[in-house]
């Protein structure tokens, strides 16, 4: 039966395998990156679709209205733009019923 409790002898560390550990230098601190600002578009028509994937068969998320300003995430393609809204992260919007601000 083994005995788990018996101490364990420490063996020592032969000199050659010894490793001076120099102190870190200071890190700098990170330099401040410039978060870029989003772009808003503005719903042109009194109500438009924003879909779920750039196509007209795709399903609505939800339903924007004139006025209403939605974030600009990029081109989709030459007829859809994606956007984002507080309550829908990803979307799509025809481009030609949106404006730039």
């Amino acid at each position: 039966m083994t005995n788990y409790n018996k101490p364990v002898a420490k063996e020592e560390v032969p000199e050659e395998i010894k490793m001076e550990v120099e102190a870190p230098e200071e890190v700098p601190a990170p330099e401040e990156v410039e978060v870029p600002k989003l772009e808003t578009v503005i719903v042109e028509m009194p109500r438009v679709n924003v879909r779920k994937a750039p196509s007209k068969n795709s399903d609505v998320l939800a339903i924007v209205s004139k006025g209403d300003e939605l974030t600009y995430k990029g081109a989709a393609n030459k007829v859809w733009t994606e956007i984002s809204t507080a309550d829908i992260p990803k979307g799509f919007v025809m481009t030609e019923l949106l404006r730039k601000v």
